[in-house]
């Protein structure tokens, strides 16, 4: 298994998407969220988002995504999450994730990385999710002599 280098982990990969309805169709039907605010513009247009909205869970994804790209399994067992929604998604929006590295650290026989996390729509530069996200790892797995 091969090590992360420090160079490596101060900025991620984005993710980007493309918001149709297709795509917030076709994860209404995955979720099981069939929300009208996601499907019914005439709903939608009375409530305080003025429109048809990605579902939130759907945004966060784009996070998740990238950090399973970039930490795989690292990031699926010793990796969490706490995020705030600021903002939606709404048809005809690209939106896409960030991270930095926020701080490094040993714990005994781990590595703590804790990441500035977000997405970001790229129309008007919003912030529709801002967080952290930690993930813990076996200290070996680092490189702390690269940088």
């Amino acid at each position: 298994m091969s090590k992360y280098n420090l160079e490596s982990l101060k900025q991620l990969d984005e993710i980007t998407c493309y918001v149709d309805a297709s795509t917030i169709t076709k994860y209404a039907e995955a979720s099981g969220d069939h929300n009208r605010i996601h499907y019914d513009e005439k709903f939608a247009r009375t409530t305080e988002f003025g429109g048809i909205i990605a579902h939130g869970m759907f945004t966060l994804n784009l996070i998740s995504q990238m950090l399973d790209l970039k930490f795989g399994m690292d990031w699926l067992v010793g990796g969490s999450l706490k995020v705030k929604f600021k903002g939606a998604a709404r048809l005809d929006d690209i939106i896409h994730s960030w991270g930095s590295l926020k701080s490094i650290k040993p714990q005994d026989e781990k590595m703590i990385l804790t990441l500035d996390i977000g997405v970001k729509n790229r129309k008007d530069l919003s912030e529709l999710i801002t967080g952290t996200a930690i993930i813990k790892m076996e200290r070996s797995r680092v490189d702390e002599n690269t940088e």
